[in-house]
């Protein structure tokens, strides 16, 4: 898969608007009061890799293999995914959060909707699927990252949840100062109870939008699932 599409809309803004960059575009209320985290020293995709958003830190990356231990259930099987990959996601002063992620995997109902209250509300199928687990460091906190692909959409679109709590997090597709959306996505959205309280650009370098008002204690959740969106999209760009 290829970002054939956003790239010659930035080809094309390029020529005509004086070298200015093509960006996601951001809902009203992270455009005016979240602060963008650009991402420094995102190259694309690496076996081995890390990059910031300040003041968070993606590092101890590691794709189609397993290092972490003591991780328990992961939920998925992994045995026929296209790419696993995993990371770390550390905030100064904050517990830092580590993620296991595999593209294509299998994976099973029954665990899903008890996990999630009964309804997924997401087609996982195939290569176009991308399963996470996230869980802070020390603790047993873990959340479970479920997108899914169904025939005739353009992007991942899914959960975030841990089983009390639920982020919608759906793909976007819209970049400033273009009328018509892209037929790939530019970034995505997480949001919860309707409101958007962050957002993931995943093209260019890469930046990071988290609300003010989302709790301290989900700050960390939050960047961590920018890191393995921001890692999968690398993958896509091969």
């Amino acid at each position: 898969m290829k970002r054939t599409a956003v790239l010659l809309v930035l080809a094309a803004l390029v020529s005509s608007s004086g070298c200015q960059m093509a960006r996601m575009s951001l809902p009203a209320n992270l455009a005016a009061e979240a602060r963008e985290m650009a991402c420094r020293g995102r190259q694309g995709f690496k076996f081995n890799e890390a990059f910031t958003f300040e003041p968070f830190k993606v590092t101890d990356v590691h794709r189609s293999w397993t290092t972490i231990q003591g991780w328990g259930d992961a939920w998925f099987n992994t045995a026929r995914a296209r790419q696993r990959y995993e990371f770390t996601v550390a905030e100064p002063g904050a517990p830092a959060w580590e993620g296991r992620c595999a593209v294509g995997a299998e994976f099973t109902n029954v665990e899903i909707r008890g996990f999630l209250g009964g309804d997924v509300e997401v087609e996982v199928f195939g290569e176009q699927s991308l399963l996470g687990l996230l869980k802070e460091r020390g603790t047993e906190r873990s959340w479970r990252l479920v997108l899914g692909q169904s025939t005739g959409q353009r992007s991942l679109r899914g959960v975030l949840a841990n089983g009390n709590l639920r982020f919608r997090v759906q793909g976007h597709h819209r970049l400033t100062r273009i009328p018509l959306p892209v037929s790939e996505a530019a970034g995505y959205l997480l949001s919860l109870d309707g409101e958007a309280v962050a957002a993931v650009e995943v093209i260019n370098k890469g930046a990071v939008w988290i609300h003010p008002s989302v709790k301290p204690e989900l700050r960390g959740l939050l960047a961590a699932a920018a890191a393995a969106l921001l890692l999968y999209q690398d993958l896509l760009a091969l």
